[in-house]
This record gives C-alpha cells, sequence and structure tokens, in this order.
C-alpha cells in the first residue's frame, strides 16, 4: 500500500529527488517498478540505500523525498 500525505502545496510531480532506504536489497527491484508507475519515465533524481533496520521492526522500507515549489 501506497500512502502519500501531502498537505496544501506539493504534489509528486514537485519531487526532485527522493532517497528510499531498504532493509533488503531483494526489494530493489519492485521498488524501481512501482516508482516508474506512478512516475513513469520522468521520475526524480533517485538512491537507494540498504538499511539494517528501522527503529519500528514493522517498517520495511522508508522514502524521504524533497520537493521545489516554484
Amino acid at each position: 500500500k501506497l500512502d502519500v500525505a501531502l498537505l496544501d502545496g506539493p504534489a509528486l510531480a514537485d519531487l526532485v529527488t527522493m532517497t528510499v532506504f531498504l532493509i533488503d536489497t531483494r526489494h530493489t527491484t519492485r521498488m524501481t517498478e512501482i516508482r516508474t508507475e506512478i512516475f513513469g519515465k520522468d521520475f526524480p533524481a533517485s538512491a537507494a540505500i540498504t538499511v539494517a533496520g528501522f527503529a519500528d521492526p514493522s517498517i520495511m522500507i522508508e522514502i524521504q523525498g524533497i520537493a521545489v515549489i516554484a
């Protein structure tokens, strides 16, 4: 499930960069497929980083995004 919380202001189209933190490198391919489904071929600059875990052990992925609003 994708949960995107955007208040008055930025939209997904305003993202210029995103960093994806994953606990398992096996999910990188699926994450890339989902990113393409959402953004198409014109997606923001991105990086995928494998981490040992998160504070909440039930979390498998965290995405940090930076948007520019003109």
